[in-house]
């Protein structure tokens, strides 16, 4: 992942745009394409939306009612991927997953 990073920021970086933009569009681009349902300490992460691409958004309600939403979800954009409610984040995590 670091090799594709940093082949990345060099492509960016020589085009004529500044270090930081470069460096903000390839975290970006990494993140949506991340296909890894775990992160580097065996906790689930949810993957990007199955719909439009954007990064999902973690949400709870009460005590044990855990959901999954895409971050382009109402206000902030026209997406409507929203994953089903579980009774932990893990469960929540995963039915967002499946989610095609």
């Amino acid at each position: 992942m670091s090799a594709l990073l940093s082949s990345l920021i060099t492509i960016l970086s020589s085009q004529n745009w500044g270090n930081r933009v470069s460096l903000r569009f390839s975290v970006e681009n990494l993140t949506m394409i991340t296909t890894s349902s775990t992160d580097q300490t065996g906790r689930a992460t949810p993957k990007p939306c199955p719909k439009c691409g954007a990064i999902a958004e973690q949400h709870k309600a009460g005590s044990n009612r855990f959901w999954v939403q895409c971050s382009k979800l109402g206000k902030n954009g026209n997406c409507s991927g929203i994953g089903q409610q579980g009774i932990n984040k893990k469960e929540a995590i995963d039915n967002w997953n499946k989610l095609k």
